[in-house]
């Protein structure tokens, strides 16, 4: 008869646990366009004007301008042009063209505005990189922080 490997199954265990609380950490953010509750969701792309949510397209009625703001984690926002983004929480990777850009935590990827400051309270492990403002950073930095017309602090 086969022995069970208990190290392998400790393992499983200690891996399913982190999957299930990370997804009920996901699963507890919202996320708010313009002031509007928009239910669940791990990513928001904006092109074109059209904010899509999980492949949802969620786009407000008449609205020029957007903002974004997410209390929680999230795993990426990526905007063509938006006036702001603040997550509360971590995100996996946030990146827009134009538009400043906060997070309350860290980031597991790259922070990248064409124009706009950056803000990141925790650490970055990827690259955080604006052509026009400033990159403040508390925690570390794992790639490369660069601005062209600013300030860049970090760690």
């Amino acid at each position: 008869m086969l022995e069970p490997d208990i190290d392998f199954l400790k393992r499983l265990r200690i891996i399913f646990r982190v999957s299930i609380v990370l997804e009920e950490q996901v699963m507890s953010s919202s996320i708010r366009i313009n002031g509007r509750n928009i239910v669940g969701g791990n990513s928001v792309v904006i092109v074109n004007g059209k904010i899509i949510v999980d492949g949802n397209d969620v786009t407000p009625e008449n609205e020029k301008q957007i903002t974004i703001e997410v209390t929680g984690d999230i795993a990426t926002i990526e905007a063509d042009v938006c006036e702001k983004i603040t997550v509360t929480g971590n995100a996996g990777g946030v990146k827009t063209s134009q538009g400043d850009i906060n997070v309350g935590g860290n980031v597991n990827g790259d922070v990248k505005t064409s124009q706009g400051n950056i803000d990141i309270e925790g650490s970055v492990t990827g690259d955080v990189k604006t052509s026009q403002g400033n990159i403040k950073v508390k925690g570390t930095v794992s790639g490369k922080a660069s601005t062209s017309i600013g300030n860049v602090t970090h760690g």
